[in-house]
């Protein structure tokens, strides 16, 4: 083989060597590179996820054991006033033998029921 002057004979390793320009060859093949990627974004996602399933969970969770007041919900519907901190109170059952009993007004419908109604109604 014949050599032209200045030039040596040259082992080549790799075709790195002979094209300068070429990428050099990357540790973690491409394809491997973006599963990765891919793998590292999904579980950043699904980790996301758990996280804002479970604050949900804590936030029912809490929400379901609590009970207003009666001093909180009478704050909520009624206008200010200080002694709305004074009031008291507590749970009954009404009796009312009148609403009960036989007044006279409850039954099926008659004519002496409606005229005693219209007597009511107009005053009488």
């Amino acid at each position: 083989m014949m050599l032209s002057k200045g030039y040596s004979l040259l082992k080549v390793k790799s075709e790195m060597e002979l094209d300068p320009e070429a990428e050099e060859p990357a540790i973690i093949p491409k394809s491997r590179m973006a599963s990765f990627q891919f793998n590292l974004a999904g579980l950043a996602c699904r980790s996301t996820c758990f996280v804002l399933f479970i604050t949900g969970v804590v936030i029912i969770v809490s929400t379901l054991g609590w009970t207003p007041s009666d001093r909180y919900c009478a704050a909520q519907l009624s206008i200010w006033s200080p002694l709305l901190e004074a009031v008291e109170y507590e749970e009954r059952d009404w009796e009312n033998t009148y609403i009960i009993g036989d007044s006279g007004f409850t039954g099926p419908p008659t004519a002496e029921l409606e005229a005693k109604w219209i007597n009511v109604s107009q005053g009488n």
